[in-house]
């Protein structure tokens, strides 16, 4: 999979993740705090993309090894970003309960999810090295 076509997939999923948080927003429905949903959104729509494309990065050129450790270390670095995130949100918002915290799990199982399927894709597609098991026999 070329790493165009997985940015314009990232985008439309983005898109239509959007669109339902703002139809959400129209009904008051984010709950008390709907600018830590959107800070959520905007977070993973760019952190995703920039993960998976520095994996696709490294994995043109890495050993069948190292692709195990591509996708370990790009999920680690999202780990450390959402963290980040969640701490400056803390530091700058000053929320007033910890249940603005509850919209940020959603984000993180979606995006993880996806975010799996194409590191999986790219490490199974893109390295030549690695050969699918034969199960003939």
């Amino acid at each position: 999979m070329s790493v165009t076509t997985l940015y314009k997939r990232i985008f439309i999923v983005s898109l239509i993740i959007g669109i339902l948080l703002a139809a959400l927003q129209f009904g008051n429905l984010l709950g008390n705090d709907p600018a830590f949903v959107w800070i959520c959104w905007g977070f993973f729509s760019l952190i995703t993309p920039f993960v998976l494309g520095l994996a696709a990065m490294s994995n043109k050129t890495s050993t069948a090894g190292k692709a195990v450790y591509v996708v370990l270390g790009a999920m680690a670095l999202k780990f450390v970003f959402c963290l980040l995130m969640i701490l400056l949100y803390i530091l700058v918002a000053k929320p007033e309960t910890p249940r603005f915290i509850l919209p940020f799990f959603p984000f993180y199982i979606i995006y993880g999810v996806i975010e799996t399927q194409y590191l999986l894709q790219m490490v199974k597609y893109d390295n030549p090295t690695i050969k699918p098991k034969d199960t003939t026999k």
